[in-house]
């Protein structure tokens, strides 16, 4: 709350709400939340209730917020009202873009296991082919060198008259 007109800024309400959430979620006590963060039950009623004007430590919210398993980035998040980006350092960026080499591997890698289960299949339907086409020859007594004519229409007609 402010000294001033006692009604809790936007930025206290934020906090008091991720915090009461996060306990009720957890189905813990104020009490529960204090001992766990080595704070009083008073303080974190204070926050919960957005009644901390009075006597803010910041060290005393991080603490809560760790009890509470709440993400420093969920906490700057309601301090600041909008979405907490960081800056990334070098050393970041160039995790992220080892991390894309490494994505767009794994999919040039998946496309490759596709294809060769393709040609895989494509293999074994050939080779049932060749097995067909070579029992049809071994039928026919012809060997490989005997060329099979395919007759027209017209010539089937007069073949069988």
């Amino acid at each position: 709350m402010n000294a001033e007109n006692e009604t809790p800024t936007a930025e206290q309400a934020r906090i008091g709400n991720l915090v009461r959430k996060a306990r009720k979620d957890l189905g813990l006590s104020q009490q529960a939340v204090a001992d766990k963060a080595g704070v009083t039950r008073i303080t974190v009623s204070r926050y919960e209730n957005e009644n901390w004007a009075i006597k803010f430590h910041f060290i005393d919210l991080v603490k809560i917020a760790d009890a509470l398993d709440i993400s420093y980035q969920e906490l700057f998040e309601c301090i600041d009202g909008r979405p907490f980006k960081k800056p990334l350092s070098k050393r970041q960026k160039a995790a992220v873009k080892v991390k894309q080499g490494l994505d767009r591997t794994r999919g040039l890698a998946t496309e490759v296991q596709v294809s060769l289960i393709l040609w895989k299949q494509m293999l074994k339907e050939l080779q049932a082919v060749t097995k067909a086409y070579n029992g049809l020859l071994k039928t026919l007594q012809l060997d490989e060198e005997t060329p099979i004519v395919a007759m027209e229409p017209a010539q089937q007609d007069s073949a069988k008259a």
